[in-house]
């Protein structure tokens, strides 16, 4: 799957840019929205506890992707890592992953 990006470069010609989304992804988003309303997991005693660690695994995805977006300035869409990355956005690379991990591992061990 792919995104097309239309824009005009300076000299006024059109250009045509695609940016492929792994397929998988798409799975790993539907399964976020999906937690997010189950319903076991707000009928029970346990509920804000839940909101919590969720909460933490969205502030996790958004420092991530706050990182990302230091790579998407200077045009590179996709990469692995930490690689050309400034040092803040190392940081929040790093402590987006330590969140998202931490929430998630968490949660698993309130759902069983």
């Amino acid at each position: 799957m792919s995104i097309w990006w239309h824009s005009k470069n300076k000299s006024g010609k059109g250009t045509v840019t695609s940016v492929s989304i792994p397929f998988p992804l798409i799975f790993v988003f539907i399964a976020c929205v999906i937690a997010l309303f189950v319903p076991s997991m707000y009928s029970n005693p346990y509920s804000l506890i839940y909101k919590k660690y969720l909460y933490i695994v969205g502030v996790g995805f958004l420092l991530f992707f706050i990182s990302k977006l230091f790579q998407y300035k200077k045009g590179i869409w996709t990469s692995w890592g930490m690689v050309d990355m400034p040092t803040f956005g190392k940081v929040c690379y790093l402590l987006g992953y330590a969140l998202m991990i931490f929430g998630i591992i968490n949660l698993i061990i309130l759902l069983q």
